[in-house]
């Protein structure tokens, strides 16, 4: 055994020593000077609570000092001293003195008023008697029905002695069997006391059993206190309001009570409101902090952890309700209202295999709601036991509205995921996360599971050397922004799909870059606008617009001014006060005030149609127009020859036939190429015009909170295909295929000349080259020769006049 003076350095052990064992030792010189003793001064409950104190000091330090010695207390670690504690407490209002020594009793009942106060920790030692019965709480209130009021205890370590048959004892039921309790004590103070081996607990804050709701204790400070060995837990609360502990360290609970998988160091439990944790140490329970309930009870809410530390507990912090988990489950209707604040999370382990129940990990957070976590640090030196395959951190079961605000993970090398939001059907999602740091840490970095599509991940940095993916997700509606990664295999997974990055993912409508505006729908967009633009249909987005409207689903507004797209898949681009009440179709114009009928352009997706109210012009070079023929050989046909008609398909023609055209590469308009399908796909009329039909199409949309499909139906006129079409074959545009000519029909183009063609010559065809017509004003005239007869070609270029 080793004796350790510092304590955390907390304000008044002094000199006083207490026996710790090396490990213990070790975490006091690792932690000690990271905890200071700052407390939250600026509510009001802190106000009150101290200036009550400094009465109850000021008290101590006047009133009339009943010593237990001089009532025949031997303090000789063998006389029951028991009766001389009885007589120095009297009916309370005293202060009663316990000098150094060690001090056996069965138990001590301390009335209304009573100060009791000792030399200090491992000087004064209060111990139960081996003959007490194991229902006695060594050191507690006296009133366990109505509850005292105005208790100090003080300067001592309280031992309930689990020596012998006592620790093979059947459990009392709480409150009974604890080192130290206040049983709906009121306006009380336990200080610089250690509490050891409590048969349940080491310090229970309670209301009497039967009375929760009536005689609750209130308004408790517990400061500068240890705890270890508690059967269950070394300090726990019930049924209490407004339990201030602070400055304490607690480390070891035995597990012998009961259910081994739930002994911890800190517990708020059932019925317990407003009660604050702050500058504290937990060491080697299966729960360093525990906020939680019984099935049966209320939850512990409205409480706080703040300047925490947890070091080697199977869980460091756990947050849950029992019996409110599942699906099945009633949802809980007092979990709420807990925040975590400027806590440390080190090396959970398994504790010498005495937990096997519980999972090892740094949190759990189940069934509570609105719970904030702000500037968290869960950090591995090497001793954690986290499972390879297990998460460090897991939101879970029905917990909902959470809030994690800069989050540091570090060092969990072995481990599956940093943090995992747990899915499934018993799954509520909702968590918050916000400058999230994770470094050279689990495999993958963060993790929702299914049907969780309600989170938003807001900024962090996620470095690994040799990680798996920085975010796997099962769903798509989670929000994500802001965020760098390094050495991550794949940044991002996202509904079985590989990102190369982690994207930026905004929902719920965005309105970015835009002085006004009102993205009314979930699922669009108003960027870049000003005067009050609106997207109101469902996938709709206005873009660089001023008083755009996007009301039909799938539509847009794009660099427009007061225009509106107001059918489904219509689109207005480039416009002035013009409306698009078209379907599946892009248009553009130009009004006074809005109008359909200002469109000056569209085109028609659905049909392929194109229409323009004013003039189509080309480039300088495109100075024909020009259709596709097929030609007679099947070959393709140079450039320039003039071609006439066999039948249906051209070739070179000879001298005297009729000219159809030219083989052209400047034509402005080409007809005929049937781009993108088989030319017969659709059925025509005896005039070649296409036979339409009404066709019924099928639009799916899902809620991407929960999952569910359904179906919207719209008529569309479309041209009627033909039965023989073959949607499994390749289709090959007319323009790669060699026997598909184009022929300039009208315009200026370029042709094949022999060597007398000259400047104002009409001109004829022979074998597809032109040459000088005998019939002058007859042909086609030459504008102007472009390329002189060059023997090596075997041919002159120029430009004539088709028409």
């Amino acid at each position: 055994m080793t004796k350790y003076k510092s304590y955390l350095d907390l304000n008044k052990f002094e000199q006083s020593d207490v026996e710790l064992n090396e490990p213990i030792m070790d975490n006091f010189q690792k932690i000690d000077s990271k905890l200071g003793s700052a407390l939250q001064k600026d509510s009001k409950q802190y106000i009150n609570l101290v200036e009550r104190f400094e009465d109850i000091e000021t008290l101590v330090e006047t009133n009339t000092k009943y010593n237990v010695r001089e009532y025949g207390a031997k303090g000789d670690g063998v006389t029951n001293d028991t009766k001389a504690f009885k007589d120095a407490i009297g009916t309370g209002r005293r202060t009663v003195l316990v000098p150094a020594g060690t001090y056996v009793v069965d138990e001590v009942k301390l009335p209304d008023n009573t100060y009791f106060i000792g030399e200090g920790i491992g000087l004064t030692i209060i111990i139960s008697s081996t003959t007490a019965s194991v229902n006695n709480t060594v050191v507690s209130n006296a009133d366990w029905k109505n509850g005292n009021t105005n208790v100090m205890i003080k300067g001592m370590t309280v031992d309930w002695n689990k020596k012998g048959a006592r620790l093979d004892a059947p459990y009392p039921g709480r409150p009974e069997g604890c080192a130290v309790a206040l049983v709906g004590a009121r306006d009380s103070y336990i200080r610089e006391v250690f509490a050891k081996d409590g048969k349940i607990h080491s310090f229970e804050v309670t209301a009497p059993r039967g009375s929760e709701n009536t005689v609750r204790a209130k308004r408790i400070w517990i400061s500068n206190c240890i705890a270890t060995g508690g059967g269950d837990d070394n300090f726990t609360t019930h049924y209490c309001d407004h339990v201030y502990i602070e400055n304490c360290y607690s480390f070891d609970p035995m597990g012998t009570f009961g259910n081994t998988s739930n002994t911890n160091c800190f517990e708020i439990d059932d019925g317990s409101v407003n009660v604050h944790i702050t500058n504290c140490l937990a060491v080697g329970g299966v729960r360093g902090y525990e906020i939680k309930a019984h099935a049966s009870a209320p939850a512990g809410m409205n409480s706080s952890l703040t300047n925490c530390t947890a070091i080697n507990n199977v869980l460091g912090i756990n947050i849950r309700h029992i019996g409110h988990h599942l699906d099945s489950n009633p949802t809980s209707t007092s979990a709420w209202d807990v925040s975590i604040q400027n806590c440390f999370i080190y090396d959970p382990k398994r504790n010498a295999g005495l937990y096997d129940a519980v999972t090892v990990r740094a949190m759990e957070v189940s069934a509570y709601r609105n719970v904030n976590i702000s500037d968290l640090h869960v950090i591995n030196t090497g001793g954690s036991e986290i499972e390879a395959g297990e998460a460090v951190m897991e939101f879970r079961f029905k917990s909902e509205n959470i809030n994690v605000n800069n989050l540091t993970v570090r060092n969990f090398t072995k481990q599956s995921y940093d943090v995992m939001v747990v899915g499934g059907e018993n799954s509520r999602g909702r968590v918050n996360f916000s400058n999230i740091s994770l470094w050279q840490s689990a495999e993958s970095g963060v993790f929702t599971g299914t049907g969780v599509n309600n989170c938003n991940f807001i900024g962090g940095q996620l470095v690994k050397s040799g990680g798996k993916y920085g975010f796997d997700m099962y769903e798509q509606g989670n929000t994500m922004l802001g965020f760098q990664w390094y050495g991550y295999d794949i940044p991002a997974r996202i509904n079985h799909k590989n990102y190369e990055h982690i994207p930026n993912r905004l929902r719920h409508g965005l309105l970015a870059g835009t002085s006004n505006g009102h993205p009314l729908n979930s699922i669009s967009a108003i960027l870049a606008c000003t005067s009050g633009s609106e997207a109101t249909g469902s996938k709709s987005v206005v873009i660089s617009s001023v008083g755009g409207k996007a009301s039909g689903d799938r539509s847009a507004v794009i660099n427009s001014s007061r225009s509106e797209a107001t059918a489904n898949s219509a689109t207005v681009l480039n416009a002035y006060n013009t409306i698009n009440p078209t379907s599946d179709s892009i248009a553009g114009g130009f009004g006074s005030s809005p109008s359909s009928s200002n469109r000056k352009w569209d085109i028609n997706s659905s049909n392929g149609n194109i229409k323009a109210a004013g003039t189509v012009s080309s480039g300088s070079s495109f100075s024909d127009y020009a259709e596709y023929f097929e030609s007679h050989d099947g070959q393709a046909i140079p450039t320039g020859t003039i071609v006439t008609l066999d039948k249906d398909k051209i070739r070179p023609a000879r001298k005297g036939e009729d000219m159809l055209g030219v083989i052209s590469e400047t034509a402005g308009i080409v007809l005929g190429e049937a781009p993108f399908t088989w030319a017969n796909r659709y059925e025509t009329n005896d005039f070649g015009g296409y036979i339409y039909e009404d066709v019924e199409v099928i639009e799916e949309e899902v809620d991407e909170v929960t999952g569910e499909v359904t179906q919207k139906t719209r008529m569309v006129t479309l041209p009627k295909e033909n039965p023989e079409y073959d949607p499994e074959k390749v289709q090959i545009s007319r323009a790669d295929r060699p026997e598909w000519n184009i022929v300039g029909l009208v315009g200026q183009v370029y042709i094949r000349t022999d060597k007398d063609i000259r400047a104002g010559d009409y001109i004829e065809a022979e074998e597809g080259m032109a040459i000088k017509s005998e019939y002058a004003g007859q042909g086609w005239k030459v504008m102007k020769v472009t390329k002189p007869y060059e023997t090596e070609k075997g041919y002159g270029v120029a430009k004539v006049m088709i028409k």
